[in-house]
């Protein structure tokens, strides 16, 4: 609920290094798709309440496992 992939952000696999490094490879080579993104997400935090927010949120979220 926090991210949608390929819109603001990317899921990627638990522990999975290989692919968070492809996924920012893909960033690096990919000058439009990366400011889309990143204009997207931008948009997402202030839509659901600005950074502070934003963050209790993915607080909630990383000590809920």
């Amino acid at each position: 609920e926090m991210i949608t992939n390929g819109i603001d952000g990317f899921i990627v696999p638990i522990r999975s290094p290989q692919s968070i490094a492809d996924h920012f490879e893909f960033l690096a080579d990919q000058p439009e798709i990366r400011n889309r993104i990143s204009h997207a997400a931008l948009l997402r935090v202030k839509r659901i309440g600005g950074w502070n927010y934003y963050g209790e949120q993915w607080s909630t979220v990383l000590t809920s496992f």
